[in-house]
């Protein structure tokens, strides 16, 4: 779904309503595509983090041979502290969802 269609110019409001000083710059910013690509920087990086943070818990976690995964029936199955965390079709995914469900 494009963000365009909930940010409405033309939208008619109630004569009563007036906009503010501050709503009407805040939708003007979304527009620009200088601060798109600013959002799109912040979000990268976010998600580099997140990522860090997730394969530093799994390399510790390996170090101590506290985790364990396996692939079988087209799956992977991810233990952790021989408790059975996570299944997934993705290793990705299912180690995502093992950090999410050990921690």
């Amino acid at each position: 779904m494009d963000w365009r269609l909930f940010v409405n110019k033309r939208a008619t409001f109630p004569q009563t309503w007036t906009p503010t000083h501050e709503r009407d710059c805040s939708l003007q910013m979304l527009e620009r595509p200088e601060n798109m690509k600013s959002q799109r920087r912040v979000a990268s990086a976010a998600a580099n983090a997140e990522d860090a943070a997730l394969w530093r818990w799994f390399s510790e976690l390996m170090e101590d041979r506290r985790i364990r995964w396996l692939h079988a029936d087209d799956s992977w199955l991810v233990t952790v502290d021989h408790k059975h965390v996570a299944t997934s079709r993705s290793f990705d995914d299912a180690i995502r969802t093992a950090q999410y469900e050990s921690t």
